[in-house]
């Protein structure tokens, strides 16, 4: 396991450059990592409750395996519940599978996203989650309320999040392209996308004026240089992701 994201991916795919499944295997975990996960769980809710800042065992998708062949990127999912996502991450965090082959492999999906006068949109947070970060991308984990049957699947995801977080309709899309594929820290798999909008800074902050996402605080928008700048300067897989977004936006 990886403790510094790494690539596995780079490059500008469409949808129909996409082929997705998704398989009914289950995550295969021996008694003693079952029975710590349980542990982790209830250690962790109780801390929610304390903090006021509630979890829920919804389910999501994680990464079986993958493979690429000319221009497609081939993508096998399972799914699993968060309960058994928190308590691998943690494991990790905590250097518990240290040696270990057992990998959480949860995907997220998350963009750099740029208004049509050239600001570069990012989410600060509200700390009414679980979620430590005070800045982030927009996106979040791909969970299965986005149903993953279609070539656009990984894209709907996302749009999903930008409507939730940002309040930005697909409509408002211009364009978008997955650019990487990439490993992230604690087993997680993330796909970072370049959007671009066809609405500008000021349409965006009067939409946003009706979010009731209440684990945002509001957006903050950046010319590219400070963009870049931010992201150096943030924890997990931003500053990769900063190095690599740098050599394709203008």
């Amino acid at each position: 396991m990886h403790t510094k994201p790494r690539a596995l991916i780079i490059g500008s795919f469409q949808p129909n450059n996409i082929n997705l499944t998704v398989s009914d295997e289950t995550l295969d975990l021996p008694q003693t990592i079952k029975t710590r996960v349980e542990e982790i769980w209830e250690e962790k809710t109780i801390e929610s409750i304390k903090r006021g800042k509630p979890i829920f065992n919804g389910t999501s998708y994680r990464l079986i395996n993958w493979s690429s062949n000319n221009s497609n990127l081939n993508i096998t999912l399972g799914t699993f519940d968060y309960k058994h996502r928190l308590g691998l991450i943690t494991m990790c965090q905590q250097k518990e599978l240290g040696g270990t082959s057992i990998i959480q492999g949860g995907c997220f999906v998350n963009s750099t996203t740029i208004t049509s006068d050239g600001y570069f949109c990012m989410v600060k947070l509200s700390g009414k989650s679980m979620n430590d970060n005070l800045y982030d991308f927009i996106g979040g984990m791909a969970e299965t309320d986005t149903p993953f049957d279609t070539h656009t699947n990984l894209f709907d995801a996302l749009y999903k999040e930008m409507e939730e977080e940002a309040c930005i309709d697909k409509k408002m899309i211009k364009d978008c392209s997955l650019r990487c594929f990439f490993e992230a820290n604690n087993g997680h798999y993330g796909f970072h996308f370049l959007t671009n909008l066809s609405c500008n800074k000021s349409e965006i902050e009067e939409r946003f004026r009706h979010n009731t996402d209440v684990d945002i605080d509001s957006l903050i928008f950046l010319e590219k240089d400070a963009y870049l700048e931010k992201l150096s300067d943030l924890p997990g897989h931003k500053p990769f992701i900063g190095e690599i977004i740098s050599k394709v936006i203008r």
